[in-house]
């Protein structure tokens, strides 16, 4: 018992000693007052009785110290126990710092602050300058919300990005659509479906004329295969004088149409891209 009454009073004690002795700038910081200074000596006295309390407390239960000095333990307060020693400490500590709130409030109204706490967390930085600290605490709260905002946005592309992938990774590898929908997931950070439910929505000239395109495209492939099968009929090659869908003007024309539409179609479906939810961020390599 007597071991731990000595390490935990001396720990204590050599903690106050050092608050104590950094309080003591106290006296020469800016705005202090006859009614600050008076109320930072209320502080330092309750401080420094706790000190001493400690450290006395600390150093008689060494049992040489008692047997070489029994004055220092002989007609003791019966409160001197370590049982209510504690108690008084408590209240001390307690006494002291009401005392240094209030001189901390008054402090600040010199200084011109207004807002309760706001010159403890100014002093607690160094600072006694009003302006000085409204013009850091400005920008300390936009860095807060900055980290804020990146931390969300870091959130909501995570969330996204396992949404699209756990889209495209349930499609058929060999399958067309899961190279569509890796092909758009790498252009334009979407998945397929959503992309081609934006055009429909947002793009609906744009839309139907690929589909219109599309379709004369597929008139043109039908007659050329209809004029092939009679000129077979007729005894002569389809293909006779270089003949070819590939050079078939009404073919070719209507190929065009589909690319030209089929453009069209993706601006205006990247032009509206922020009409879908979940998307994340298109990383464009240089």
């Amino acid at each position: 018992m007597k071991k731990i009454q000595f390490f935990v009073y001396m720990g204590f004690g050599l903690i106050m000693a050092f608050i104590v002795y950094d309080y003591l700038s106290t006296f020469s910081e800016p705005g202090m007052s006859f009614s600050t200074a008076l109320l930072a000596l209320i502080t330092l006295v309750m401080w420094t009785m706790v000190l001493i309390v400690s450290l006395w407390w600390s150093v008689i239960a060494i049992p040489s110290i008692q047997e070489n000095y029994p004055g220092l333990t002989q007609k003791l307060p019966k409160f001197f126990n370590n049982y209510l020693l504690p108690v008084i400490i408590v209240i001390l500590l307690l006494i002291a710092g009401q005392a240094n709130v209030f001189m901390m409030d008054v402090q600040g109204k010199n200084l011109g602050f207004t807002v309760e706490d706001q010159f403890s967390k100014a002093k607690s930085s160094g600072i006694f300058d009003r302006e000085k600290w409204i013009d850091i605490k400005a920008k300390q709260d936009e860095s807060i919300k900055l980290a804020d905002e990146q931390a969300a946005v870091a959130t909501l592309e995570k969330k996204n990005k396992d949404y699209i992938e756990s889209k495209i990774n349930s499609l058929d590898r060999s399958s067309g659509k899961h190279l569509v929908a890796e092909n758009i997931y790498k252009q334009h950070g979407v998945w397929v479906d959503d992309f081609i439910a934006v055009q429909k929505k947002s793009c609906s000239n744009e839309f139907t004329r690929l589909l219109a395109a599309n379709e004369a495209s597929e008139q043109a492939i039908e007659y050329w295969n209809e004029t092939s099968d009679a000129l077979r009929q007729s005894g002569t090659s389809p293909f006779a004088g270089g003949r070819s869908p590939t050079t078939d003007p009404e073919i070719k024309r209507t190929k065009n149409d589909i690319d030209f539409a089929r453009s069209q179609l993706e601006k205006c479906g990247v032009a509206h891209l922020n009409e879908i939810e979940q998307r994340v961020t298109v990383q464009i390599n240089n």
